[in-house]
């Protein structure tokens, strides 16, 4: 179904329909309500990537239908001193507290907000976390304008690196070891995997990729807690 594409029109009764001041009103008011209904069957909320929802009404539509916030990227920093034991003795003057900052932070741009919406919503890689999803959610943040879908194409973009250095060793058994290396009736485990390190390597070195890389750093995805993924960028 089509929505609503015209209003259903105010009118004055018979009697009033020959005073200009009052049809007049009513005009004009015709007129504003057709202006909101076309508003909205311009702007549907529901579609974030939509070219008319920017600004204030993209933050109303990402955090209220998406619960999705707009991330700032931050190298805010500061320092509280005064407690006991927080500073060496005799360096600063008793019973004082000196708070200290710097850095700045600034709310990411309309198109790598959506993009990150995207990030948190999409549905189509399944609900499986794996390499190819982890690649073409990278791929769709950095080629995909707006939070738009991206080309199959642009997986291909995308290097990850994986590295896994083996399984947990367990030592004890009888003949696992030379003669007196072990206790005796001692069983000893070598873990000699790693924490799953993925890299993201050679992220392009444009304001998309430092955005993800910038992001990827404060923790705003939303990624398998199992994974150590680090970034590096060009």
């Amino acid at each position: 179904m089509n929505p609503l594409s015209d209003i259903t029109p105010s009118y004055l009764y018979a009697q009033y329909q020959d005073d200009e001041t009052l049809q007049a009103f009513i005009d004009s008011y015709n007129s504003m309500t057709q202006g909101y209904l076309d508003w909205f069957n311009n702007t549907p909320l529901a579609i974030y990537t939509f070219p008319t929802v920017t600004g204030s009404l993209l933050d109303w539509t990402g955090r209220n239908l998406y619960h999705v916030t707009r991330p700032a990227i931050s190298t805010y920093s500061a320092s509280y001193f005064g407690a006991l034991i927080t500073v060496p003795t005799i360096t600063r003057a008793t019973s004082t507290s000196v708070y200290t900052s710097s850095g700045s932070s600034t709310l990411v741009s309309d198109d790598v907000y959506k993009r990150v919406i995207t990030w948190f919503q999409y549905k189509g890689d399944g609900m499986q976390s794996s390499l190819t999803w982890l690649r073409r959610r990278v791929a769709r943040f950095l080629y995909g304008t707006n939070g738009a879908d991206c080309d199959a194409s642009d997986y291909l973009l995308v290097n990850i690196d994986y590295s896994y250095t083996g399984p947990t060793v367990y030592h004890g058994a009888t003949n696992t070891q030379p003669t007196n290396v072990y206790g005796t009736n001692v069983l000893t485990e070598t873990n000699s995997a790693s924490t799953n390190p993925v890299t993201i390597i050679n992220l392009p070195s444009t304001a998309i990729g430092n955005a993800l890389y910038n992001l990827f750093s404060q923790g705003v995805f939303p990624v398998p807690f199992q994974a150590n993924i680090q970034v590096q960028v060009v």
